[in-house]
């Protein structure tokens, strides 16, 4: 009985061996996703290229210093990957000429900017002088219509993003603005939010990556939190919205907050580390110096690379990626029943407990890993839609003067403004607090704001 066991094992490993010495051809799904989308923007007016150069040296171009950049990265990314010992060296590498920003206020994020902004009103004139040339430059973001990243997707990508002092430096002389301007300038300065909102919406939309997409709603959700602030204030005019650009109070289309365009940039840039385990045994070493690697570890590391078909796991996780893409695209208010389909789909094409593990096994087990892992981040800016859902809410509340004792219906008669846009959960009211608060349906970071304490006084002025 136990020979026959052991001839059966011995069985199975060289029958697993012995299937894994081909594999499969890459399918068309696979190719579909490897295919980059096309770039319909010239440098100049590409945000990508403004951003990957935004801290260029004074006087610089700013698109030709991103430009620069993203080609070098492009040129030395094959060597960067076959030597992944040394790319922490690039990773981390600044130019020593970058053009900084000068400033303690804005140094961290303030808890209310529009709150800082009170007590700062002598600094943000100050800053706006010292950091004139980055504050153009942030400006002449709002100018452009077009996102599209063109560095090459891998590990080592580059993401870049503007500084967080120039962004608070931004909304703080917004909110300086409406406290202490005219009203010829108190609209100018909502317009330039409605513009800055629309760019950060234009990156949500574009063509990048998942990185990409999470920080412009984080950025989204910053804009909306000051514009929150200003409208509870008791000593901001609500007639100042009269005529105000589309977008800067209503609720954007739910098909705004889709990033299932970044899906097919994640299958490229893991797509990176799979094509270097065919090619480079470095990467299967774990990090260890090829060099110094003994007999028996170069051994273990034949045999892993044996059993990894680079084709067949891109085929599987091609597959998921679709089933991910159809998930991150469905209709927000399905997506519950939308989400059951996908893991339903997943347990049935579970492979690592049935007999077909014996073929790739290794690329099957990475797939499966990685198989949950994008379900949060699908779900984040549609908890900034209903943020800014929020928002309009409370602005309704407030340019209606509405009594407290009133809230409660006025929630029920309008769902659009007062549920979440996902699983469609209320928005809770504490009258106690005057404050509305919405639950996340995904998991932001620590620190964000899900609520407004609704102001019922009437304005001083």
């Amino acid at each position: 009985m136990v020979g026959g066991v052991v001839v059966l094992a011995l069985a199975i490993v060289l029958g697993s061996f012995a299937v894994n010495f081909y594999d499969e051809p890459l399918s068309a799904d696979a190719k579909g996703l490897l295919a980059l989308p096309a770039d319909h923007y010239s440098p100049g007016g590409n945000i990508y290229f403004l951003m990957a150069g935004f801290d260029a040296p004074a006087g610089q171009s700013v698109v030709a210093t991103g430009m620069a950049r993203v080609a070098e990265y492009n040129r030395t990314l094959e060597w960067k990957l076959s030597h992944p010992m040394d790319a922490a060296t690039y990773i981390t590498k600044t130019d020593p000429k970058a053009l900084k920003f000068n400033g303690e206020f804005c140094g961290s994020w303030p808890s209310s900017i529009w709150a800082e902004a009170k007590n700062h009103r002598a600094d943000i004139p100050a800053l706006l002088t010292t950091n004139e040339e980055l504050y153009q430059r942030y400006l002449g973001l709002h100018q452009l219509r077009g996102y599209h990243e063109t560095a090459r997707a891998s590990v080592l990508a580059p993401f870049y993003f503007v500084p967080q002092p120039v962004r608070c430096l931004f909304l703080a002389n917004f909110a300086m603005r409406i406290q202490t301007s005219s009203t010829g300038e108190q609209r100018a300065a909502i317009d330039d939010l409605g513009r800055d909102l629309r760019t950060w919406r234009t990156i949500i939309l574009g063509d990048g990556t998942l990185i990409s997409k999470m920080i412009a709603a984080a950025s989204l959700h910053r804009d909306l939190t000051v514009l929150a602030d200003m409208i509870v204030d008791p000593n901001c005019n609500m007639t100042l919205f009269d005529g105000a650009p589309e977008g800067i109070l209503t609720p954007s289309p739910l098909a705004d907050w889709d990033i299932d365009s970044a899906i097919g940039a994640e299958f490229r840039t893991i797509n990176s580390i799979y094509s270097q385990m065919t090619s480079s045994t470095t990467w299967l070493a774990m990090g260890d110096n090829e060099e110094q690697l003994g007999w028996w570890q170069r051994q273990g590391i034949a045999l892993r690379s044996h059993f990894f078909k680079y084709n067949a796991t891109e085929n599987l996780r091609a597959r998921q990626m679709i089933q991910l893409i159809r998930l991150a695209h469905s209709d927000p208010s399905g997506f519950s029943s939308a989400r059951n389909e996908y893991h339903k789909w997943l347990r049935e094409n579970e492979t690592l407990y049935s007999p077909t593990v014996l073929f790739n096994p290794v690329g099957k087990m990475m797939v499966s890993i990685a198989a949950k892992s994008y379900e949060d981040y699908i779900l984040r800016p549609y908890d900034v839609a209903a943020f800014q859902r929020l928002v309009y809410l409370v602005y309704q509340i407030r340019r209606q003067g509405m009594a407290l004792a009133e809230i409660p219906m006025f929630l029920k008669q309008h769902p659009e403004w007062a549920n979440h846009p996902v699983d469609g959960t209320p928005f809770r009211w504490n009258p106690v607090a005057r404050e509305l608060t919405i639950d996340p349906v995904g998991a932001p970071p620590a620190g964000r704001r899900f609520s407004i304490a609704v102001f019922q006084q009437p304005p001083s002025n």
